[in-house]
């Protein structure tokens, strides 16, 4: 009886759940969330990454979180800020999704893209740091050779002018349900 009553309580649960989201209109989930290292072409390592974002919604304005921790005297994606930068920490105002059908290797494979916009702040220690505005796109290759990428970039680039790199060891998981629809 006591399985049977945990059942019925679980099945309801369930369905309420549904119910509410199907009322707030919750259909689509594109996210991107990662914790992995970041390497250079040469597979050297350049730092690693946390990452959790979605699209922003009326009820979510933040999409969510970028933080690096960089390796010493690792390839920088920016003009070094007077100091050498071993964290950056970031506030995203948009998380955005689609396709690439090019890609940096220039193949006409079709990647996935996971990008954000913001202000990155990168510290050296305490009360040791500078902020500026940034793009980050992180890039999952269904090609099959296993290499998905992430890129740096300024946010008044003409074209696509970004630091490329490696997605390493670690957790990456890119959920695309579809292009962001502003």
């Amino acid at each position: 009886m006591r399985r049977f009553v945990a059942l019925a309580g679980a099945l309801l649960l369930v369905a309420s759940l549904s119910g509410s989201t199907a009322a707030t209109g919750t259909s689509r989930v594109n996210h991107m969330v990662g914790d992995f290292t970041m390497l250079d072409w040469d597979g050297s390592l350049v730092g690693h990454v946390f990452v959790d974002f979605r699209e922003p919604t009326a009820n979510r304005w933040v999409p969510g979180t970028l933080d690096v921790t960089w390796a010493p005297g690792a390839r920088f994606p920016y003009e070094q800020p007077g100091f050498p930068a071993r964290q950056s920490h970031t506030v995203l105002y948009s998380g955005a999704f689609g396709k690439d059908w090019t890609g940096p290797d220039q193949t006409g494979r079709q990647f996935v893209n996971a990008e954000a916009r913001g202000s990155m702040c990168d510290f050296e220690g305490p009360f040791t740091a500078t902020c500026h505005d940034f793009v980050v796109v992180i890039q999952q290759n269904p090609g099959g050779d296993g290499r998905n990428l992430i890129a740096f970039g300024m946010p008044d680039w003409e074209g696509f002018n970004a630091q490329f790199y490696v997605v390493g060891r670690g957790d990456f998981h890119l959920t695309y349900v579809g292009p962001t629809q502003p």
